[in-house]
């Protein structure tokens, strides 16, 4: 008879810390210029428009969404940051329950 739970790792009451660094002072800069693309991407949801906008404007449902914290100034030119900076961003139009506009930034 072998022991099933030879090499188990059991849970312990310890938590290690998360490390997280702050990249933006290691960042590389060149003096090369490099070609920039623009995407333009238009979403359909199988949703009544004022229950996708309500979604969309609280940032209690978009912070459950990303599943973390989020920065989200719902307005004209408001600023958001998801999935700790990795995305950034402005809101450029709003129309309530038609359209919401918004510039993206993506950190590689």
């Amino acid at each position: 008879k072998e022991e099933f739970s030879k090499g188990l790792i059991l849970p312990t009451d310890k938590v290690k810390p998360q490390v997280i660094t702050d990249e933006k002072g290691d960042t590389p800069k060149t003096a090369e210029k490099f070609d920039v693309k623009s995407i333009e991407v238009s979403e359909s949801f199988k949703v009544p428009p004022d229950r996708l906008f309500e979604v969309l404007s609280e940032p209690t449902m978009v912070r459950a969404w990303a599943n973390g914290n989020v920065e989200w100034d719902f307005k004209e030119g408001g600023k958001f940051t998801l999935f700790g900076g990795t995305v950034t961003g402005t809101f450029d139009k709003i129309k309530q329950n038609e359209e919401i506009l918004m510039s993206w930034r993506l950190k590689a």
